[in-house]
């Protein structure tokens, strides 16, 4: 339903870093958003989840995926997220 990305100038900044980065993003309040007409059904974090899979961010913390492309994933609403 949704096609999202990660920004266009992420992987230009890992690369110039020239060490691992990770990503940190915040849901805020995701029950709120799936509150909103043009969510039709969908879960806000499902879609946060989907798009940072498709990019690489994926596994535990002890697994050599994620400490290549580590995430931390903030959510500002009392139910959590789970992976």
């Amino acid at each position: 339903m949704f096609d999202f990305a990660l920004p266009l100038h992420m992987p230009q900044l890992i690369a110039a870093a020239g060490r691992v980065v990770g990503a940190y993003p915040e849901t805020k309040h995701p029950t709120w958003h799936n509150a909103l007409p043009f969510m039709q059904g969908s879960d806000m974090n499902d879609i946060v989840l989907d798009v940072l899979t498709k990019n690489g961010y994926k596994g535990n913390m002890a697994s050599k995926t994620w400490q290549e492309k580590p995430v931390f994933i903030q959510v500002g609403a009392k139910l959590g997220i789970g992976m």
